[in-house]
């Protein structure tokens, strides 16, 4: 009696590691997918100086990949560590009130990242969602300015979304399967 015993707490705790392994191995089962992986291009014209806010939003589909942190990117598995925007912005004039080649200062700005589904969506509370602007050699996570002429360059500016890894379930599932959006607000301040 006692050997049976014995033989069935042995196969419970067999059963209750394969269990639990199960659910760590499917920890990042769940999709948290973003959009196409390919780099997306946008052209961005400011007039007369004043801002322009664009909102952007990573919609989730099985077939553009699912977008992990790159602690879980493996290449070939469906899976993209990064999701790349890439701004060209322009600054041209309407009304002449500046002669070509005038200095100006172009600032980009992110705000509002907010994680959700179906028009339900709230702040990235744990801050899972990683933003990076680049313009030339400079980076940041939320401002970035740099110098532009009226009508004569234009500044490529790649925005970066990534992801950090959740510290627990309660920070995984507030971003499983939802879509990531935020703005990015480009201005132009004549000098």
């Amino acid at each position: 009696m006692k050997t049976n015993k014995r033989i069935l707490y042995i196969a419970l705790a067999i059963f209750l590691f394969m269990s639990l392994a199960g659910a760590g191995y499917a920890y990042w089962a769940v999709s948290v997918n973003n959009p196409d992986p390919t780099d997306k291009d946008y052209l961005i014209t400011v007039g007369k100086g004043e801002a322009i806010d664009t909102m952007l939003k990573i919609d989730l589909t099985e077939e553009n990949g699912i977008l992990v942190p790159a602690t879980r990117y493996e290449e070939d598995n469906g899976n993209v560590d990064k999701v790349v925007y890439t701004f060209e912005v322009d600054w041209k004039e309407i009304d002449g009130d500046f002669a070509k080649g005038h200095d100006g200062e172009l600032t980009v700005t992110v705000h509002d990242i907010e994680i959700g589904k179906d028009d339900q969506f709230a702040e990235d509370e744990f801050d899972l969602v990683v933003i990076t602007i680049k313009i030339g050699e400079q980076t940041s996570n939320t401002t970035l300015t740099t110098n532009i002429k009226l009508d004569t360059n234009t500044v490529t500016v790649v925005v970066t979304v990534t992801l950090n890894e959740p510290a627990n379930r309660t920070e995984y599932l507030s971003i499983a399967e939802k879509d990531i959006r935020f703005s990015v607000l480009f201005s132009v301040d004549a000098e």
